[in-house]
């Protein structure tokens, strides 16, 4: 197919461009000759990986169908059912505000007690420091 064929073209210009930006300055005729070669031989055995995987030509494949066309029917229908990209349908939050507060239970003993806990801690760990 004709079109196959383009989109193997594309990839391979957008590879050769590729190489050539990873050369920055060092256009000189030997190092982009180098370049070139260097990338057709990676293409080269790549080509010769899949084949030996028995995995066939790339492009002009179509992807296998995962899904069957009454499973397609279901996404359809949902889709038409929540029209994602309506701009006039209400807002939809996708979380719950949290109505309780971190320091909820907090009191000022319990804040003492913890400062006094880790003192004493520190001072065991480290007895060699001043507080």
């Amino acid at each position: 197919n004709g079109l196959d064929r383009d989109i193997v073209n594309e990839h391979k210009v957008r590879n050769a461009k590729d190489v050539f930006k990873g050369l920055h300055s060092q256009l000189t005729d030997t190092v982009v000759t180098k370049s070139i070669l260097g990338d057709n031989v990676i293409s080269i055995i790549e080509e010769q990986d899949r084949a030996s995987s028995l995995q066939g030509q790339t492009g002009g494949r179509t992807s296998p169908r995962y899904m069957t066309d009454e499973q397609l029917l279901k996404i359809r229908q949902e889709l038409e059912r929540v029209n994602p990209f309506c701009l006039n349908r209400k807002k939809i939050v996708y979380f719950d505000k949290i109505e309780s507060s971190p320091f909820s239970g907090l009191t000022q003993d319990r804040v003492l007690w913890f400062l006094k806990r880790n003192q004493t801690n520190f001072r065991k760990a480290y007895p060699h420091k001043n507080l």
